[in-house]
């Protein structure tokens, strides 16, 4: 089922993302009716980590979405994002700006590769954007 949670979102008492299926198909990940409403609720996880916590670089989004505690590579994971960006792990960012490489670099460190477009991620990112 990873098709269905493209950022591999784990499962927490927090209230459901638009789109959320529960009871998951996993016992770790959220689990979404399609990849948009994956990446919409990543796309809102890392707006929330700057507008609310102040995190304002790849670096910090990262160490906080895919902690080292949670036996990630969360340098490389980050260093991987920040490339596909085209900016610093340490460079000061406005995600809205920087979603679309951001959530294509973290699905693609999820999952092992591209599984969708640039379109399917656009739309999510729209639909995130709404909100903010």
């Amino acid at each position: 089922m990873l098709f269905r949670s493209p950022g591999n979102i784990k499962l927490a008492n927090s209230p459901l993302f638009v789109g959320e299926v529960r009871p998951s198909y996993s016992d770790v990940f959220r689990t979404f009716r399609t990849p948009t409403h994956g990446f919409r609720a990543i796309a809102e996880i890392l707006l929330t980590y700057q507008k609310r916590d102040g995190i304002k670089t790849i670096g910090e989004a990262i160490n906080r979405y895919a902690p080292p505690s949670d036996n990630n590579p969360t340098e490389i994971y980050s260093l991987n994002v920040a490339r596909e960006c085209g900016v610093e792990v340490t460079d000061t960012i406005d995600f809205k700006r920087y979603l679309l490489p951001m959530l294509r670099a973290i699905s693609r460190q999820e999952l092992g590769e591209d599984y969708y477009s640039d379109d399917t991620i656009s739309h999510a990112i729209d639909m995130a954007l709404e909100l903010s």
